[in-house]
C-alpha cells in the first residue's frame, strides 16, 4: 500500500483542487458603497455543455481540456495515425489504457486538439513525444484485466483553458446514473474514425448486469470485476480507436471540473443493445497512479 495521503486527503485530490483554478476567471468589482473597497468573484470558465464514438455529437473546442489523442508513426506516409486517447492528469502523466501498447510502442500526445486533421491551423494544440509507457504491473496478455497505463511526457504541458488535467474519481461508488466518453475512434463497427473529438452520454449500469450481458472468456475468465465498471445505451458506444479515453462526470459545484471514472478498455461489438462497453475503474488504482503521477 502507498502512503499517499497529506492532512488527511489523498495527494491527488489536492491536485485536482490546484488544477481547478485553470477553470475560473477571477473577476474584480466595485460596490455600491462610495468608500468600499473593490470584490473579487470567481467565475466558472469552461465551454462545457451538459448533455447531451457511436451515437455521439460533436465537442466543442475547449470542452473536454483534459483529452488527449496517442499516436504512432504512419510507415507509409509522414502522417501519424492517431490510435488511442488518453487522459492528462497532471502537467507530464497521462492516463491510458494498457493495451494502447500491445504490438507498437506509441511514440506522441497531442493536447488540446480539437480536429486531428487540420492540428496545423490551431494554435491551442501541444505536442509531446513520449518519455516512457508504464503498464499496470498485474496487465497480462491476453486477459482484459488492469488495464490501465500511465504515459510521462517529455515536458511539462502549459495549462490553460484548452489543456487542463482532470481530476479522478475516489471511491467505487458512483451516485451518478450517466456518464460522458469523448473519443475521435471509430463512429461505428468497421467505420471511419472521428476526426473531430466527439462526446456520448452513457448509462452507468452495474456490474451483475453487465456480467449477464457477458459470457465467461479467454480474456475475461472472472468475468467483470469490481476493477471494471460497465456503461452504455442503446445504440450508444465507445469504440475502436476510443480505447484509453475517458467516461467521466462533472461535480454539481463546479461543472468546469471532469472528474474521470474509468479508462475505455473493452467490449463486444461497437454499439450492441443491451450490451454495456467495458473501462477500468480509476479508483481501484489511486494508489498506483498517485505513486508514479506524484511521488
Amino acid at each position: 500500500m502507498y502512503l499517499s495521503f497529506l492532512n488527511g486527503e489523498r495527494i491527488s485530490q489536492k491536485k485536482c483542487k490546484e488544477y481547478a483554478k485553470y477553470a475560473v476567471i477571477h473577476s474584480y468589482y466595485l460596490p455600491l458603497l462610495l468608500d468600499g473597497p473593490p470584490l473579487s468573484l470567481d467565475i466558472q470558465d469552461c465551454d462545457y455543455e451538459k448533455p447531451l464514438i457511436v451515437g455521439g455529437e460533436e465537442a466543442q473546442p475547449a470542452e473536454f481540456p483534459h483529452m488527449a489523442a496517442i499516436g504512432w508513426n504512419n510507415s507509409n506516409n509522414d502522417n501519424i495515425d492517431w490510435g488511442c486517447g488518453g487522459i492528462l492528469i497532471a502537467e507530464n502523466i497521462v492516463l491510458t489504457a494498457a493495451h494502447c501498447n500491445l504490438k507498437f510502442n506509441p511514440q506522441y500526445v497531442r493536447l488540446g486538439d480539437h480536429d486531428l486533421q487540420n492540428s496545423q491551423k490551431s494554435t491551442t494544440t501541444q505536442d509531446f513525444t513520449i518519455k516512457a509507457f508504464i503498464r499496470h504491473p498485474e496487465f497480462k496478455i491476453p486477459y482484459k484485466y488492469n488495464d490501465i497505463a500511465l504515459i510521462i511526457l517529455d515536458r511539462p504541458a502549459v495549462l490553460g483553458k484548452f489543456v487542463r488535467p482532470a481530476c479522478l474519481w475516489q471511491t467505487p461508488t458512483v451516485n451518478n446514473t450517466l456518464g460522458i466518453a469523448t473519443g475521435w475512434g471509430q463512429i461505428g463497427y468497421s467505420g471511419p474514425k472521428s476526426d473531430v473529438l466527439l462526446k456520448v452520454a452513457l448509462n452507468l449500469t452495474t456490474n451483475e448486469y453487465c456480467n449477464s450481458s457477458f459470457d465467461i472468456t479467454r480474456t475475461l475468465p472472472r468475468g467483470i470485476i469490481e476493477s471494471q465498471l460497465c456503461a452504455g445505451y442503446q445504440g450508444k458506444d465507445t469504440c475502436l480507436g476510443d480505447s484509453g479515453g475517458p467516461i467521466q462526470v462533472v461535480t454539481p459545484g463546479n461543472i468546469c471540473i471532469f472528474h474521470i471514472l474509468g479508462i475505455v478498455s473493452t467490449g463486444k461489438f461497437c454499439g450492441s443493445v443491451n450490451t454495456p462497453g467495458i473501462y477500468t475503474r480509476v479508483s481501484s488504482y489511486l494508489d498506483w497512479i498517485e505513486s508514479i503521477a506524484w511521488p
